[in-house]
């Protein structure tokens, strides 16, 4: 039973990872579609596809690898499920107001629709 519980947060966790794949796709406040041109890009969906299938497959056909237990239909539902929730996670915090996240006690707020003004950065850009 407890190979059990970790395999799904492994998996869930893993499924978190290939959903925010697509959230890093776009960023800003203003870019709320991450689906837009997704299918323009072949590297990305080779890359999404083979992370996608190969947990499944590290998980089902390999589990003495990665010390698992094979799940079944349901139990792949919802830890794919939970993991895509990193999609309606980000969506919402794109309407939340600037001013209640610069309250968030953690770390400096970054504005990603901010100028990049840091000259580092810049060459990393034009790179």
């Amino acid at each position: 039973m407890k190979k059990k519980l970790f395999t799904y947060i492994f998996c869930t966790f893993v499924y978190l990872q290939i959903f925010n794949y697509i959230n890093s796709r776009k960023i800003g406040f203003r870019e709320l579609n991450v689906f837009e041109r997704i299918h323009h890009n072949p590297f990305f969906i080779l890359i999404f596809s083979i992370v996608f299938a190969g947990q499944y497959f590290l998980v089902q056909m390999f589990h003495g690898v990665t010390r698992t237990v094979p799940l079944g239909k349901s139990e792949w539902g919802a830890c794919i499920t939970v993991g895509s929730s990193v999609l309606l996670v980000a969506w919402c915090i794109k309407f939340t107001p600037k001013s209640l996240l610069k309250k968030i006690p953690f770390g400096k707020f970054v504005d990603e629709d901010k100028v990049v003004t840091d000259r580092i950065a810049q060459m990393a850009i034009h790179a």
